[in-house]
């Protein structure tokens, strides 16, 4: 865990220095005095860390709460290097990547930083490089991947947030075993939480051997989305999915790391705790009183929870679960479940309980059987026992109400490749719409479309998409409103974007 300190002012009489010599696991303690800036701790790679990085990312995060940041010097065993300062939010990340391999062995940092007003700061720490394992990020952009991992905890930790969940911290052994796993999937061409002894890349058979590799001994889970590694998509995806939502609202879950592949496409987080898991709270999503619900779900998800029903590859309403993670609760037996409307007319639904898991089975979910109605509330009551490890039961009756995001709203418009041609792909914060549509024009000439009903993109001149401004027309039969954007599509490659101007 990590510590958070605030700055001093300069004419304190106490001069403050810090050595970070073997931290263990401090708790996390944080100071606010109105507008001082803060710092953490901890920096990466964290105190003691082991890395086969020959060229790791050296990072430390200040929060300078608007005070202007007069010095960040940063040295590296004894030698002066440029460091970069990322501002996110209120937060500021002095960064500095190598430009040659280091070597083997021991190597100390320490950074020296003052911000305007304030008693400067000495933070030292130290790291080793081993030799033990693959390249992880040969032929990578490593800062690139840094900032997709901060987004990526960033998105995960607002959804921990509103559900009154501690906050994940990254754990750079997870985030070795997650790139290490979706480098294996990239060099065989897999899609798995499994790895084969004697293929390229492997470090583990399961997660748990993966995180062992490279030096986590708590307990981990893991989630793979295999879907656009950009804008945190995955991470989304993940939520959306039933059985792996369950990772990202494990109470018991402390640190993460992520990692991301492009081909296949994938985002990949390994969940760990170095604990046992004794956070008993029923968790429940959509949370109570959540007013921004998607109402459908492209149904697409291994392992398939309508498989006994004989269902795949559908659109359905939007999951809805209960579950519980902690070490005690061996199962939760389901009496009854309803799901009403704001009418109080009984939504038809399909029900996952543990009488269908060979398993695990802490958890029920109700998913509806059509695409739920955008700006109405929905009731849930789910009633059954909790069965204990050492036999004894305890009875559970939840009733929560959530409504539905009522307009049409855009979470990300992107590019895609399919059958060598270029199109627009739309994603909103309202599900799988499954009749959604949108023309992409320019000068009045249609040069893309894609229709909902029949899921098929269509381009009417065959021409690839230059850059330039182009516009673009979304709509949905479940919402009264069109969306109208005007747009510039730029870039090259993996960096080719699409952004809204107006």
């Amino acid at each position: 865990m990590r510590r958070f300190y605030v700055f001093f002012r300069a004419w304190a009489v106490i001069i403050f220095f810090v050595a970070v010599t073997g931290w263990g696991n401090p708790s996390t303690i944080s100071i606010c005095f109105s507008a001082a800036p803060s710092y953490e701790v901890q920096t990466a790679p964290g105190n003691g860390a082991i890395t086969m990085e020959r060229r790791p990312v050296i990072q430390w995060l200040v929060y300078p709460n608007d005070n202007p940041i007069d010095v960040a010097q940063l040295s590296v065993d004894g030698q002066t290097v440029p460091v970069q300062q990322v501002a996110t939010g209120k937060a500021v990340t002095l960064l500095y990547q190598p430009t040659t391999d280091l070597v083997p062995g021991r190597h100390t940092i320490e950074y020296m930083l003052t911000v305007g007003g304030f008693q400067s700061i000495t933070l030292s720490s130290f790291f080793f490089i081993t030799d033990k394992g693959p390249d992880l990020y040969g032929g990578k952009d490593r800062l690139k991947l840094v900032t997709m991992e901060t987004e990526g905890l960033r998105v995960l930790n607002t959804y921990r947030q509103k559900l009154g969940l501690t906050a994940l911290l990254r754990n750079e052994k997870l985030s070795m075993s997650a790139q290490a796993h979706a480098n294996y999937l990239a060099l065989n061409n897999v899609q798995s939480h499994y790895e084969q002894q004697g293929t390229v890349g492997f470090t583990g058979l399961k997660p748990k051997n993966r995180g062992a590799f490279w030096g986590y001994t708590g307990h981990i889970g893991e989630g793979i989305s295999f879907s656009q590694p950009m804008d945190s998509l995955g991470i989304d995806r993940l939520m959306d999915a039933p059985y792996h939502r369950l990772g990202h609202i494990n109470p018991n879950y402390r640190e993460a790391g992520i990692a991301f592949s492009s081909q296949p496409e994938s985002t990949i987080i390994e969940y760990g705790t170095p604990g046992i898991s004794s956070d008993d709270r029923v968790m429940l999503y959509p949370y109570p009183g959540q007013i921004d619900t998607k109402i459908s779900w492209f149904m697409a998800e291994d392992p398939n929870p309508l498989a006994r029903y004989g269902l795949d590859k559908i659109t359905v309403g939007y999951p809805i679960s209960l579950s519980m993670h902690d070490d005690q609760t061996t199962e939760f037996k389901t009496k009854t479940a309803t799901l009403t409307d704001d009418g109080g007319q009984s939504i038809p639904y399909y029900l996952v309980d543990s009488s269908q898991e060979t398993d695990h089975k802490c958890h029920v979910f109700l998913i509806p059987v059509q695409p739920l109605f955008p700006g109405k509330t929905y009731t849930v009551t789910v009633s059954g026992l909790r069965i204990q490890k050492d036999g004894s039961t305890i009875p559970l009756t939840r009733t929560w109400s959530f409504s539905t995001l009522a307009e049409l709203k855009i979470r990300h418009i992107g590019l895609i490749t399919l059958n060598h041609g270029e199109y627009v792909e739309v994603i909103t914060q309202n599900g799988d719409l499954p009749d959604l549509n949108y023309t992409l024009s320019q000068n009045g000439t249609i040069l893309r479309s894609y229709v909902g009903q029949e899921r098929q993109y269509y381009s009417y001149n065959g021409s690839l998409l230059e850059n330039g401004e182009y516009f673009l027309e979304i709509s949905s039969k479940s919402f009264s409103q069109k969306l109208n954007y005007k747009v510039n599509i730029s870039g090259v490659g993996e960096d080719r974007v699409v952004k809204i101007v107006n």
